[in-house]
């Protein structure tokens, strides 16, 4: 299974950023957390293009919570964790 999610786009970082929040909120999830990639390593003196991170979870009153079952069928799974 592949754990990235990729699409190529010709709109700005910011509109497509503001899409993909709308996107996650019209499905009904929430965002627990952004990490702006780029900001954290050109801090550090590394300069790459745009890249946020979203922390995307369901609903607390929707969470089932799956364990460490998930990475240890499939390491890949930590692709998609926050951590």
């Amino acid at each position: 299974m592949d754990y990235a999610y990729k699409r190529t786009t010709t709109g700005s970082f910011d509109g497509v950023a503001k899409d993909v929040e709308r996107s996650i909120d019209a499905h009904g999830f929430l965002v627990s957390g952004i990490h702006d990639v780029h900001v954290t390593l050109a801090a550090k003196g590394f300069h790459i293009r745009p890249l946020r991170i979203y922390e995307v979870r369901e609903p607390r009153d929707r969470y089932v919570p799956t364990g460490p079952t998930s990475v240890t069928q499939d390491p890949r799974a930590t692709l998609v964790m926050p951590c």
